[in-house]
């Protein structure tokens, strides 16, 4: 019908409610002193119908059972929410990290006025012409990060072919998410902080990476001495007593602003690798053309998100592969909806047989 044209697709994701809620679920510190205090009561009560059973007398043999069958079958949601709960997070889990008895799958999410319910990330990647929406999957966390690589993978799945831009918020502005597009040889415009662009110049605009390894430079040319190197890449700066003495630059220089912060702003930056690639890309945000480009985002695909959630389209099924079966219905009725506006009805045919016709065709 002509109404994809991938040239520019805006990627975005939104929070729908799943249905379970933080009655229906437990932190995992609650978890293990659950699970030992179920496994006691059970010793006690095996304990005591054993005895009673010796006994040969009747007086407990109708509620002891089902004191134990109630108490195993509690018992067997929990270890299997815990168990969930530490494959999902691994050596990181903490005693504060919850997860639903109703579906493991679902993700934990504070809203607003601090209200704590269950969500699925539901990610869409919406074609510029007339909104259709090329690509539909469930992201497995609270954020965008790390969703557009897959997102760009489904619509050359199912449009044959990658678009020509990537749009997007800042909540997919890190290095990784920026790379993954350009490995799919599409233009990413990916904003680098809140808002329609990246945001006014910082520090780390004016740090320039030199020859070495891990050498960098202050806008005075002067090698910036090394304080520490963290595990996640960052590299942090001490600039010592007297380093900026004389400096031309010292008035303007934010650099210099940034170390006196202190330990609360420390002069912290990606390695080289990374911080060179998000200062290139950072630098071409506040272009104005990219300006103008990145401006189309959100009338691209947040009325998207919008027509949905106004229909009152809810998460009414349990579990990652189901819901995600549910957000593509959902997202195949809005490309329907979008096709039937755009249809071009011959008036000698009646609407149902031009319907027909025009399916047939492809």
């Amino acid at each position: 019908m002509g109404l994809v044209s991938l040239g520019k697709i805006a990627i975005d994701g939104s929070k729908f409610r799943a249905p379970t809620s933080k009655h229906k679920a437990m932190s995992y510190g609650h978890m293990k002193k659950a699970v030992e205090q179920i496994q006691s009561e059970l010793e006690k009560l095996k304990k005591s119908l054993a005895e009673e059973n010796r006994k040969q007398t009747n007086e407990f043999s109708a509620t002891l059972p089902e004191e134990i069958q109630k108490r195993e079958r509690r018992l067997e949601k929990i270890k299997a929410a815990k168990a969930a709960l530490e494959a999902e997070k691994g050596e990181a889990i903490r005693d504060k990290d919850q997860k639903s008895f109703n579906d493991h799958e679902a993700l934990p999410m504070g809203g607003k006025n601090k209200e704590f319910g269950y969500i699925y990330n539901c990610q869409a990647a919406v074609d510029e012409k007339h909104q259709i929406i090329v690509a539909a999957e469930i992201h497995d966390s609270q954020n965008d990060a790390a969703a557009i690589g897959k997102m760009l993978d489904t619509t050359k799945e199912t449009c044959g072919k990658n678009p020509e831009q990537a749009l997007a918020d800042s909540g997919y502005g890190s290095y990784e998410d920026i790379r993954a597009v350009e490995s799919r040889s599409v233009a990413p415009v990916i904003a680098l902080a809140k808002g329609e662009h990246s945001g006014k110049e910082t520090y780390a605009d004016e740090i320039k990476a030199g020859n070495e390894e891990n050498e960098f430079h202050c806008p005075a040319g002067k090698v910036l001495p090394i304080k520490t190197m963290h595990k996640d890449g960052m590299i942090s700066f001490h600039l010592p007593d007297g380093f900026c003495d004389q400096c031309p630059f010292l008035s303007s220089c934010k650099v210099n602003s940034r170390a006196k912060s202190g330990i609360k702003n420390p002069l912290k930056i990606h390695n080289k690798e990374k911080h060179e690639k998000i200062r290139t890309h950072r630098q071409k945000m506040r272009t104005t053309e990219i300006i103008e480009v990145y401006k189309r985002r959100k009338a691209i695909v947040e009325p998207v998100f919008g027509n949905i959630k106004n229909k009152g389209m809810k998460i009414l099924v349990k579990g990652k592969q189901k819901v995600s079966l549910w957000w593509k219905l959902a997202a195949t009725a809005h490309n329907i909806e979008k096709m039937i506006k755009h249809l071009k009805i011959d008036p000698r045919m009646s609407a149902s047989s031009s319907l027909a016709t025009t399916v047939t065709s492809g």
